[in-house]
């Protein structure tokens, strides 16, 4: 059924914008093939092969004459595409944006650790007694290689245990304030029912230079200002409508008051 979907979105992007039957008089293009009445032009069909476009029309053909397209979920999955197709038009819209002088560099001062990269050695268990027991032997001065290639049931174990953190966040953070040869163990989720425990020793740290990034945070800067100006975009349409919210569940989120 997915793969379906995926066909009928893939179908509509390429056909967004063609006029059809009687309306493709008035087309400018390369016609290459007539379908059911349906004109095939070479600039709709992309990377396709006429062959592959003439079975793709044949099949959205057939598919709108049993209906597959008054389908509730090939709705939805139609409404998807065209409000991606509107939203990246959107976007496009919105043209250029101005970033303030010193912009970039307060970004990268006030969020330093995006841009942090740690390097460690880990020893990856599934059990939380064994995970205290070579905790303790690696707090004792044991060699921690020889534990990972005893204990640790990751992939890092064939490379030593050597393991880089990119952009620290959540347990991670703890490596932030750590010392070259600390040792932490780590709770790290369940994983298809199972429990995973890292121990974790801090070989060092560093930070990205400025000049080695500031291209991207002037990227990420510019996506975001677009971002705020299609919200506010968005929360305009919001104030025009009526929207009544008729149930309170998990899926609702809405600054709109409930009636």
């Amino acid at each position: 059924m997915y793969q379906l979907f995926f066909f009928i979105s893939f179908l509509l992007l390429f056909n967004i914008g063609c006029s059809r039957e009687a309306s493709q008089e008035n087309r400018q293009g390369t016609p290459l093939a007539v379908v059911g009445g349906t004109v095939i032009y070479e600039e709709d069909i992309g990377f396709l092969k006429l062959d592959d476009a003439i079975q793709r029309e044949l099949l959205y053909q057939e598919a709108i004459r049993r209906g597959v397209d008054k389908d509730r979920e090939v709705q939805e999955k139609i409404k998807d595409v065209i409000v991606g197709k509107f939203a990246n038009d959107l976007f496009i819209s919105v043209g250029e944006v101005s970033i303030e002088e010193g912009e970039v560099e307060n970004y990268y001062k006030d969020h330093k650790n995006e841009f942090l990269t740690i390097k460690g050695l880990e020893i990856v268990l599934n059990n939380k007694e064994v995970a205290e027991e070579v905790y303790k032997k690696a707090l004792s001065g044991e060699d921690f290689k020889k534990l990972v290639k005893e204990y640790s049931t990751s992939h890092t174990k064939s490379l030593g245990g050597e393991m880089v953190i990119t952009s620290p966040n959540y347990h991670d953070s703890l490596f932030l304030n750590k010392k070259h040869g600390d040792i932490e163990l780590v709770y790290d989720g369940s994983y298809e029912g199972i429990d995973i425990y890292r121990i974790i020793k801090f070989v060092k740290k560093r930070y990205a230079s400025f000049d080695l990034v500031k291209n991207g945070i002037k990227s990420k800067i510019i996506m975001d200002k677009k971002g705020k100006l299609i919200q506010d975009f968005v929360d305009k349409l919001k104030k025009q409508k009526k929207i009544e919210i008729l149930t309170q569940n998990k899926k609702t989120n809405t600054d709109q008051e409930t009636p």
